[in-house]
């Protein structure tokens, strides 16, 4: 097989975290015979494996929104010359080229929910779809099953291209930044946005301090669409820590030095952050629903997106229960050890093989 990755997006954190894990994984899974083409939007190594790999990096003068889907449309095309296979990162489709391709969904929350989207983005993103789905590709990957029922209930023709799905993999932990914390925290990894529900946490964690809770919380991730007032309250309130985007390696240290992770949000395509915790053995509070009932399962406290109170009594029996915490380090640990960037590579070249085959 000849397959070209176009893992060259870096501006969608969630996406170019799968895409990257894959970028490193793929040439692993890969026979011998086997040929691959890695766009990246960053410089790297290619990760030893048994295919013959070439990596090409996105120039810089691409760099950006607008840069980015310019290269996508003029450049991708043009590279894919003499490959079998394209596999796009996400359900943008390569408008200028009939190669065959493999799309990706990771969600369909604009669709589901546009109040919680920029416009012109979500509008956007309608269109990529469309397009996608009139190009007819080889095949559509979802991350998980929610995501694939959520596709075929908004567009019920896509069964009839083959909708696989696969799921994403944790990386392996990378070394943390040397970094003490004054305090002890919980963490949350998030863009700030509606969608991620962090008012309702904030009035939970209010509510358990005035109970007695002694932790900080601690927020990491960018501001995203409608983020103003939700930054601005998560800003003024005592014991909270926004910490804005933060660097691999910071982000390794918070996990590391944290009590536990809270994850409130509404919904959740995959749910990486939960997941990533998990691996790194820490207790885990998220909300019950979306896709987040499938990857984290029964391995952490589950509460109603909405539930102030069932907040309230999660954070201060994590904060207070020893016991608690160290069973669902346990559970955690075991239930993310399954979500292997070498069991998302295989899964992706069982597709591959099987479109091609077709």
């Amino acid at each position: 097989m000849r397959i070209l990755l176009a893992a060259h997006r870096t501006d969608a954190a969630g996406i170019a975290t799968v895409m990257r894990g894959l970028s490193e994984a793929l040439p692993g899974a890969l026979g011998p015979s086997d040929e691959l083409l890695i766009l990246s939007g960053e410089n790297g190594a290619v990760a030893p494996g048994r295919a013959r790999v070439r990596r090409r990096t996105r120039p810089r003068r691409f760099d950006g929104r607008y840069g980015r889907f310019v290269y996508e449309q003029t450049a991708v095309p043009t590279l894919a010359h003499g490959t079998d296979l394209v596999h796009l990162g996400d359900c943008r489709p390569l408008l200028l080229s009939n190669r065959p391709a493999l799309v990706t969904v990771h969600d369909l929350f604009f669709l589901d929910m546009p109040q919680w989207q920029e416009p012109s983005v979500r509008r956007f993103k309608v269109a990529m779809l469309r397009a996608a789905i009139a190009k007819r590709p080889a095949a559509i990957v979802c991350v998980s099953e929610y995501t694939r029922e959520r596709l075929l209930a908004h567009v019920p023709q896509a069964r009839k291209l083959g909708v696989h799905v696969v799921h994403p993999g944790i990386a392996p932990p990378r070394a943390p930044a040397p970094w003490q914390p004054e305090e002890p925290y919980f963490l949350t990894l998030s863009e700030i946005n509606p969608r991620k529900n962090l008012l309702t946490l904030l009035r939970a964690f209010q509510l358990a301090r005035r109970q007695g809770l002694a932790l900080r919380w601690k927020i990491a991730g960018p501001l995203g669409f409608r983020s103003h007032n939700v930054a601005q309250a998560l800003g003024s309130a005592e014991g909270v820590d926004v910490l804005g985007h933060v660097s691999d390696a910071m982000r390794e240290a918070l996990y590391r030095q944290a009590l536990f992770m809270a994850f409130p949000s509404h919904a959740e395509g995959f749910g990486l952050p939960p997941l990533e915790a998990m691996a790194r053995g820490l207790p885990t509070i998220r909300s019950a629903g979306t896709a987040l009932d499938e990857t984290a399962g029964d391995a952490t406290l589950t509460v109603a997106a909405d539930d102030v109170r069932g907040w309230t009594d999660a954070l201060l029996r994590l904060a207070r229960e020893d016991s608690l915490r160290a069973e669902l380090a346990r559970a955690g640990s075991s239930r993310a050890s399954a979500f292997t960037l070498a069991r998302m590579a295989h899964g992706h070249v069982a597709v591959y093989r099987a479109v091609l085959e077709r």
